[in-house]
């Protein structure tokens, strides 16, 4: 069985034409043009898997506990979500997340996890400002700085 390995993870940026900077060793942050925004992405490669996370998924922080209604249309996305998962930070930041194992890890896999990733933003974001937008679970978030 073949790992995946950093400098491999990087040609895998390179070929598909994307600019990135290390974050240190094995991290690498780089980011994509969606129909509406610009996400940031950070990979991560450990031992056995690659991370890779969308942080933030909107420009807005939430108050989970006091937005009951989009904590729960949050776990019932996550619940439909398909490679991919949604969290909320501490801080209140959305974010959009997928893990893959670095066995067998080729640019193939690469490829279609950004693409996955990349719909999944475009598709969730809209509908996240939606809800907010719709008053669900009471006080509106704070801008991020």
């Amino acid at each position: 069985m073949t790992y995946v390995t950093a400098d491999q993870l990087e040609s895998y940026l390179v070929n598909y034409g994307w600019k990135f900077e290390a974050t240190g060793e094995n991290g690498w942050r780089t980011g994509f043009q969606g129909c509406s925004r610009l996400y940031p992405l950070t990979i991560k490669l450990a031992d056995t898997y690659i991370s890779f996370e969308i942080r933030p998924l909107i420009d807005l922080k939430v108050d989970c506990l006091t937005m009951p209604g989009l904590s729960r249309f949050l776990l019932e996305m996550n619940n439909k979500l398909k490679f991919v998962k949604l969290g909320v930070s501490r801080q209140g930041v959305i974010i959009l997340s997928a893990q893959a194992l670095v066995v067998g890890f080729d640019y193939e896999h690469f490829a279609r996890l950004i693409g996955v990733m990349g719909y999944y933003a475009d598709e969730i974001a809209p509908q996240i400002y939606d809800r907010i937008d719709s008053g669900i679970g009471g006080q509106r978030p704070a801008l991020l700085s």
